[in-house]
């Protein structure tokens, strides 16, 4: 009995939490379409809706944001510009964090080092986004293909770059 009401109070803290970030990832996307900077939404909370029809289905850390090169110094600045503040940079993502509401956004410019010889054609995957409903906003994501493809990507940068464990998460989202 004790656990199964530790269980769903964790349940429970998941899905507010996920129902805050979505509030959070359709402002920061709408700030960012107003400014003219073109995005996709990608991993967490769009993976929740899309693979498994539930945000309660998967925990969400962060909002993973894909960008194209030419878009990522306009999109710091509005972020910076929001009180978010820079606390890792790669050549592949940037990672911001506004301690208001606990907030980390990955601004991704490529999926993984390119050491990796994984290059990712992101204009391919602007023209044909698949819009999927957000919270009753409809933002755009990958096509079911370029996300299988681009979580792959992930894991395996995941499990060898970041040397960290294989994380169940990480295979149940593949």
């Amino acid at each position: 009995e004790k656990n199964f009401q530790q269980l769903k109070m964790l349940v429970h803290t998941s899905v507010c939490r996920n129902l805050f970030l979505t509030q959070e990832l359709i402002y920061i996307l709408k700030l960012f379409e107003k400014n003219g900077i073109p995005t996709i939404a990608f991993k967490g909370l769009t993976l929740a809706i899309s693979a498994y029809q539930d945000l309660s289905f998967r925990q969400v850390g962060d909002l993973d944001i894909l960008l194209s090169k030419e878009a990522i110094k306009p999109a710091q600045e509005l972020l910076i510009a929001e009180g978010f503040q820079l606390i890792g940079n790669y050549e592949w993502e940037s990672h911001y964090f506004r301690i208001d509401g606990n907030v980390h956004i990955d601004l991704h410019q490529e999926i993984a080092p390119r050491v990796y010889g994984l290059p990712f054609d992101f204009q391919q995957l602007w023209s044909r986004p698949k819009p999927i409903n957000l919270g009753g906003t409809f933002i755009p994501h990958l096509q079911p293909e370029d996300l299988l493809l681009l979580l792959t990507m992930v894991w395996c940068r995941d499990c060898t770059y970041l040397i960290s464990p294989l994380s169940l998460h990480l295979l149940s989202d593949v």
